[in-house]
């Protein structure tokens, strides 16, 4: 039997019937081998392009999930309004005096200006919060020389691979649009976008896309309350901006089929038109005067655009003194109003504008149109340097054509609105025009009380509101705008030294820092080492009252205090605690001393 005799060991194994039977393995051929190889090389690309592939979705998965993230946790830490304005994240005082914008996004929190202002302050929160977004990206291959924190570093690298970038949309004003790069103001909403490229690893899917565009938004409402108008909701943010990708170089682009046309915009004709080119307004009466805007393209009106108003005399405002530059949107007809108020006859330069390029000044090519005002007067006029003025306040008055034979004149506050402050009020006596009937530059000041609209009256000798006998010119309408009292707590009278657990006797001096009056009866609390700064509406150790106060009036607040321990104490006082008076600044009420408690007494 030889070794490859396959049916002898056959027969063999028949021969023994008490032995198990062993299965002998049949050697592999050679061409098996080969086929086994073949198949393996042609699904090996197959399986590779399916394991790469998830890899690259699951990145890209990632990639979303961590921008979402981001976005979210920015917005969440946005209305918080943190940091306080002035103070760093850890809750102390900004030290860098040279600190401004931009900022940073790496120091925002702590590199700050201590006398900070509103717009700085803002800028600092933004830096803020894009600097949140950016420490919550866990995970994600950024490419740190292509980050877009501000706009100019976002529209430079967006295209980038690995690029991460953050941008914030917020309210300045209740009435005003967003506003780029704005933190919003509490109780309005604000936006955190969060953009990243997902960067495509395997080198077949880089030639059809370096990277994978992925974004997120995020909106909520800031803490705080702001006031609106009425029952109108607040605003809303229009939609996000979107983006234009561009394929690299080498890849087909997608064209149109020949023979199909495809639509293209016609670009705007803006038609700017004031709707009068010269008209005449008649003093005192005919102050202000409607500047009335079309905006059209062709004839069809254009909804929604921005006009600039300018004028180099006079005021868009009741005051007549400023501003002299104002915008305005047109309407569903393609109209824009705006007034124009003068204090003096004079002829004004009017100009309207659609202003293309932002910069608040008409430019060569933005479409523009011009007309002219002029008011006029006649007989004997009084003019006042402004039309908006609060109680106290001081103005210029100047007198006109005045017979010389009247004098001494005689000038009157009169009220003219139905209800208000003060009815009538002497302002000034013995005024003698000179030999062209004119007393120029008279300072007057606003009476105490005034609230509503008055006008000024000049009377031959003394007179009284109109008496038509004595009358010889009245101004324009003037607006006394109401003023707000402004509490705070202006000086102590307390001891330096005290006995522990012995009663003593301080008193405060509570004062109004503004034109404004109340007659409200409104707390004042005392608190005895309150570990900072006394909320609103903190119950002290001590409540006292106080009846009213009277404009740039004072009131002395008497009460006896103790101390338990000895060391240094503070004693905090806040006027106004429960908030029972509306104040032109609610922010300056609270006022603290520094004294020892010591036993004995230094001598």
């Amino acid at each position: 039997m030889t070794p490859g005799d396959w049916s002898a060991r056959r027969e063999v194994m028949k021969l023994l019937p008490g032995k198990k039977r062993v299965v002998v393995p049949r050697p592999r051929r050679r061409w098996e081998w080969g086929q086994g190889l073949a198949e393996f090389a042609l699904v090996l690309p197959i399986l590779l392009l399916i394991i790469f592939l998830i890899i690259e979705a699951a990145l890209i998965i990632q990639g979303y999930l961590a921008v979402e993230h981001a976005a979210r946790e920015a917005v969440r830490w946005a209305i918080t309004y943190q940091p306080i304005q002035g103070y760093q994240l850890d809750g102390n005082v900004c030290t860098d005096f040279s600190a401004d914008p931009p900022f940073l996004f790496t120091d925002a929190g702590y590199n700050c200006d201590p006398d900070e202002d509103t717009d700085e302050y803002n800028a600092r929160r933004v830096a803020l919060i894009k600097e949140i977004a950016l420490d919550r990206a866990a995970g994600l291959r950024i490419n740190w020389n292509a980050l877009g924190m501000t706009e100019t570093e976002f529209q430079a690298n967006f295209n980038e691979p690995g690029f991460f970038g953050v941008r914030v949309w917020g309210f300045p004003a209740f009435e005003q649009p967003e506003q780029q790069d704005h933190p919003s103001i509490p109780g309005l909403p604000v936006r955190v976008q969060v953009v990243h490229n997902v960067e495509v690893l395997d080198p077949f899917f880089r030639l059809i896309a370096p990277h994978v565009r992925v974004e997120a938004h995020a909106e909520m409402i800031n803490e705080g309350i702001q006031v609106g108008f009425g029952n109108v909701p607040p605003p809303t943010f229009n939609p996000p901006p979107t983006f234009v990708i561009t394929p690299p170089e080498g890849v087909p682009t997608e064209t149109t089929e020949p023979g199909v046309p495809t639509e293209t915009p016609e670009p705007v004709d803006y038609q700017v038109d004031i709707t009068f080119d010269y008209v005449t307004n008649q003093m005192p009466l005919q102050r202000g005067h409607n500047v009335t805007v079309t905006v059209t393209d062709g004839s069809v009106p254009l909804p929604d655009v921005l006009v600039s108003f300018s004028t180099d005399l006079g005021a868009y405002d009741y005051s007549g003194v400023s501003p002299q530059y104002v915008e305005a949107f047109t309407d569903d007809d393609g109209v824009a109003i705006r007034t124009v108020y003068a204090n003096r006859p004079a002829i004004a330069s009017l100009e309207a504008w659609v202003d293309l390029d932002g910069d608040d000044h008409r430019d060569f090519g933005e479409p523009y149109d011009t007309a002219g005002k002029e008011w006029l007067v006649s007989g004997a006029y009084i003019l006042a340097s402004t039309h908006e003025v609060l109680p106290l306040d001081w103005v210029s008055v100047s007198v006109y054509d005045h017979p010389p034979g009247d004098n001494p004149y005689t000038l009157l506050w009169c009220r003219t609105s139905i209800t208000g402050g003060i009815s009538s009020a002497v302002l000034l006596s013995d005024i003698y025009v000179d030999d062209g009937g004119d007393a120029l530059d008279l300072p007057v000041e606003i009476p105490a009380g005034s609230e509503g609209y008055y006008r000024l009256e000049s009377h031959a000798g003394l007179g009284s509101c109109g008496n038509e006998a004595t009358l010889r010119a009245y101004s324009a309408e003037i607006h006394a705008v109401p003023a707000l009292p402004d509490l705070t707590v202006s000086s102590f009278n307390a001891p330096a030294e005290v006995e522990p657990t012995t009663v003593f006797t301080m008193s405060v001096v509570v004062a109004n820092l503004s034109p404004g009056s109340t007659a409200e009866t409104f707390d004042v609390d005392f608190y005895v080492d309150p570990d900072g700064t006394p909320a609103q509406g903190r119950m002290g150790v001590v409540k006292q009252w106080v009846s009213g106060i009277g404009p740039y009036g004072t009131a002395v607040v008497t009460t006896v205090m103790w101390l338990e321990d000895t060391g240094a104490h503070e004693i905090w006082v806040r006027v106004d605690t429960t908030d029972y008076v509306e104040e032109e600044d609610e922010s300056n009420n609270v006022g603290m001393v520094a004294i020892t408690a010591r036993c004995p007494l230094e001598e």
